[in-house]
């Protein structure tokens, strides 16, 4: 494999309605399969999550880079790309936090009263709960029945090391979300995945 791209999906939408992209995020995709048009930019093989956010993105860039000329391999989705599950994190760990932490109880229940707010503060960048929530979940200090870290982590890297299979083929892309992104460029480096 020459080079691989790894690709983050363009803006999606709010938190109440995240899995797609956003207006900005349709745009952002279709500038960026123009701009890898550009540069000459051939693929041999493109490989994205299931998530409807990284499947939008996937698609913009590869009808932008086949109107402006590139020839493009197959689509394969690989639910090993696919971003954690936040909302289920949230969902079941939350409320675990909240009723240990009376100032993270106050902005879950202000979050969650604003949650149909397009223009609440929550809907854009990440908050101080979102932090709480998602070291909770990493360090696994809190009971979970959903996909932990760990396992998260082990299908990301099954996924990378899957695309070793095309290193004589060319380049590669991936489009994914940022975790996956993270813990792909970490493992590459051989970088620890988490610091506490």
């Amino acid at each position: 494999m020459s080079a691989l791209y790894l690709i983050r999906h363009g803006q999606a939408g709010n938190r109440n309605d995240y899995d797609r992209l956003s207006e900005l995020g349709h745009e952002q995709s279709q500038l960026l399969g123009k701009h890898l048009a550009t540069q000459g930019v051939s693929l041999s093989a493109i490989y994205c999550g299931e998530l409807r956010r990284q499947r939008e993105t996937a698609a913009n860039v590869i009808e932008q880079m086949q109107y402006g000329g590139v020839r493009m391999p197959q689509l394969q989705v690989d639910p090993r790309w696919n971003e954690f599950d936040l909302s289920e994190v949230y969902s079941k760990i939350g409320p675990q936090v909240a009723a240990t932490n009376e100032n993270f109880q106050k902005e879950f229940k202000e979050m969650m009263a604003t949650w149909d707010d397009p223009g609440a503060r929550f809907h854009r960048g990440h908050t101080d709960l979102d932090f709480v929530v998602v070291r909770s979940w990493i360090e696994a200090t809190f009971p979970y029945d959903g996909e932990s870290f760990a396992d998260f982590t082990s299908r990301v890297q099954e996924g990378l090391m899957d695309l070793t299979k095309h290193a004589e083929d060319g380049h590669v892309a991936v489009f994914t979300s940022a975790t996956p992104m993270g813990i792909a460029v970490a493992t590459a480096l051989e970088m620890p995945l988490y610091k506490s």
